[in-house]
């Protein structure tokens, strides 16, 4: 949490906790997560307010701040030529609702990526149809894709 100032983020940092990231996460697990990390800090700088009657001490922000750029259809679009880690974190950022992550085929297919595994995590998954293995810039990843239109 931090002050609001006129600048997009670059307030006085308030409170602020790390929260584990591990692959089984995806965008909405995430979500969740931080979610109720920001809600118990929210409750938490209100007790301090209260017992307080003032603000807890801040520091300022580190970094240069820095603001997400617009989306695009093509953010979605996955290059083979990219390390199995990325295809892997993109899949899992793009998640239904969202228009999943994709890839067009020689035969101008587009072919959503619903689910992704890392070779090295897990063996070739068995246990469900349509997964294929597919190279990536530095190995391989399993993919479970979904056609998602024609590109005529």
């Amino acid at each position: 949490l931090h002050r609001v100032s006129r600048k997009i983020d670059e307030g006085e940092i308030l409170y602020q906790k790390s929260v584990a990231i591990t692959d089984s996460d995806d965008i909405w697990s995430l979500t969740d997560t931080l979610r109720a990390v920001s809600t118990a800090m929210s409750l938490e700088l209100f007790d301090f307010i209260s017992l307080q009657n003032a603000l807890p001490p801040s520091r300022p922000q580190a970094g240069t701040p820095s603001v997400a750029p617009r989306r695009t259809p093509d953010d979605g679009l996955i290059d083979w030529s990219w390390p199995s880690r990325r295809i892997f974190n993109l899949v899992r950022a793009l998640r239904p609702p969202l228009p999943p992550a994709f890839w067009i085929t020689e035969d101008s297919i587009k072919l959503g990526v619903v689910d992704c595994r890392l070779s090295d995590q897990d063996e070739k998954p068995s246990d469900m149809d349509g997964w294929r293995q597919a190279d990536t810039g530095d190995g391989t990843v399993y993919v479970l894709e979904a056609l998602t239109s024609d590109m005529d």
